[in-house]
This record gives C-alpha cells, sequence and structure tokens, in this order.
C-alpha cells in the first residue's frame, strides 16, 4: 500500500570532476528526475563532452543510496582530440519498494 502513496524522485546528479582549475570533461543532461514505479526498468541517455578537445579517458562511476539499482552501459570512455562528445546510456532497475519515503538519489561520477 505503501508503494502506491510514495513517489520516488530520483536524480542523477552529475558531478564533473576537474583536472587543475578547468573543466575537461562535460555531461549533459545534469540531471534526470524519474517518479517511483515499483520495478521499474528503464533506460536514460547521457552525452560526455570532452570540453578541451584534447586525447583523455574519463572513468565513470554510480554513487549514492540508489547506486545498486543503476548499472552503466561503459565505465571507461576514450577521448581522440577530434572527438567533441560520445553518447550512453545506463539502465535504471527500481525495486518492488523503498521503506522511506521521500527523494533519493544516485550520482554518475565522470573522472579524468
Amino acid at each position: 500500500m505503501n508503494n502506491k502513496i510514495i513517489m520516488l524522485i530520483m536524480s542523477v546528479l552529475i558531478l564533473i570532476s576537474l583536472s587543475s582549475i578547468v573543466w575537461a570533461v562535460g555531461i549533459s543532461p545534469g540531471s534526470t528526475t524519474i517518479d517511483f514505479s515499483p520495478n521499474l526498468k528503464k533506460g536514460v541517455n547521457f552525452n560526455i563532452y570532452n570540453n578541451e578537445k584534447k586525447d583523455i579517458n574519463v572513468f565513470l562511476n554510480v554513487e549514492g543510496e540508489l547506486a545498486q539499482y543503476v548499472a552503466l552501459h561503459n565505465t571507461i570512455v576514450s577521448f581522440k582530440a577530434s572527438e567533441e562528445s560520445k553518447s550512453f546510456s545506463y539502465d535504471i532497475s527500481l525495486p518492488s519498494n523503498i521503506e522511506k519515503p521521500g527523494t533519493h538519489s544516485a550520482r554518475i561520477i565522470a573522472i579524468e
């Protein structure tokens, strides 16, 4: 019964690791909100940008209380200087219920 009342707003907040003071990597969209639905399975697309237009490797990781329900399709991304951006996705597989009502989140972290 609680599951019908509980709305889960999952914000995928994207944190960008800094190399010195310059942002070498960008991610869009910056956040995605998903309302809770028991056993929801959904794919979400996002883009990673090579802001400095240089050869780099980017490590992707998921953190936060809902991290166990988010599966990245790629965890290491390689960019050549000529590549401006690349498209990626992750899958969300929510459980049948979440004990504590309210806002819950998972964050995708990009580290150069």
